[in-house]
């Protein structure tokens, strides 16, 4: 029997997706490339990214209830969709990757005398046994985790506004000035997060029930997290302004260490507790799409070598002293030419044969 998920599960699943990484990354490299309007670049990122969701959400759902090797392979035959498709497949594994190097970089910043390896192989392990224990108790997990951890996060962010009320100078998002090539400029990191939701829901697809509710409630999932986004920018700006809100590794985590002693505890347990689940969905994904590629009927197979395949890389890519300063470059890298061409070529090939 097929493993379901809920329809309101996806909407923990679009907030998993996106903000685990984007509140504490995003925030300083954003204020880098669009400074004082770049609360809305988030806007015109989630916008933009939305609409595309939409479109290629809705033509894939009213193609086929199967995945997407599948589709590929109905779209433009076997051997060509295969061939067409392992770009992807190499995507989903290096932003994989990308997240567990973020997550153990956090880590490394709060405990710097704990080694990191640790890190690694801790994490690698509850993804792989994610794996084996099904998407479906994942997704259950995600949302029990969101659900209990979501309300909390508002409430910290409530309480670090009226106790740090007096740092909180509106002034310091000025001067506004409307200029469509900054904010693009601003929006393109951003839109990398956003971006990820269709092309995880997708690999998902025969695991939903609701396919109207699934898209309704993963753009919803995309306007909270645009919401969240942009209150954080403009208390993290209001705070430190934007020249140090650039230089800043994590400028939420150091508002939080601001206010009262402790928070920066409670939203670092919150922000591991998310982003753990995050990664092994990620490994799930990249599991599952190897499965269909070489029509291994039991994903779960692969999840030990995936997993440590996973782990291997991204603490190989962790060691090149370049690695935080080129994963920006990665980021807007896999957006340009590998998941915007990859969902618009798929869109168009639904489309053609929807209409035929």
């Amino acid at each position: 029997m097929k493993e379901k998920i809920s329809d309101v599960q996806t909407l923990w699943l679009t907030l998993i997706i996106i903000l685990p990484t984007i509140i504490l990354v995003v925030p300083k490299t954003i204020a880098q490339f669009a400074g004082h309007i770049a609360w809305l670049s988030i806007i015109l990122a989630g916008v933009s990214m939305a609409i595309l969701q939409y479109i290629f959400l809705k033509l894939s759902f009213n193609f086929s209830q199967e995945g997407l090797i599948a589709d590929c392979e109905k779209l433009f035959g076997s051997l060509l969709g295969k061939i067409l498709i392992l770009p992807y497949v190499l995507i989903i594994f290096d932003v994989t990757t990308v997240i567990l190097f973020e997550v153990v970089e956090f880590m490394r910043v709060i405990m710097p005398k704990t080694p990191l390896s640790i890190f690694w192989i801790l994490i690698g392990l509850m993804s792989i046994s994610f794996i084996y224990a099904g998407i479906e108790v994942l997704a259950r997990v995600i949302e029990i985790i969101t659900i209990v951890f979501l309300p909390m996060f508002f409430l910290i962010l409530l309480i670090i506004i009226i106790k740090d009320f007096n740092l909180i100078q509106l002034q310091r998002l000025e001067p506004i000035v409307l200029d469509l090539k900054t904010i693009i400029r601003g929006s393109i990191f951003p839109a990398n997060w956003f971006i990820l939701v269709p092309i995880t829901l997708v690999i998902l697809k025969p695991n939903f029930n609701n396919y109207q509710q699934v898209l309704k409630l993963s753009l919803i999932g995309n306007l909270l997290s645009q919401l969240i986004v942009i209150i954080l920018f403009i208390v993290t700006i209001s705070v430190f302004g934007v020249n140090l809100t650039k230089i800043l590794a994590f400028p939420f985590y150091s508002v939080a260490k601001l206010s009262i002693r402790g928070f920066e505890v409670m939203v670092f347990v919150i922000w591991l507790f998310v982003n753990i689940l995050k990664v092994a969905l990620y490994y799930f994904s990249s599991t599952k799409l190897i499965a269909d590629l070489f029509a291994i009927k039991n994903h779960k197979l692969l999840a030990i070598p995936i997993g440590i395949l996973l782990t291997i890389f991204s603490y190989w890519r962790a060691q090149s002293s370049l690695m935080e300063l080129t994963v920006r470059y990665v980021v807007v890298r896999n957006l340009l030419f590998f998941y915007l061409p990859t969902l618009v070529l798929l869109s168009i090939a639904y489309l053609l044969v929807d209409n035929s």
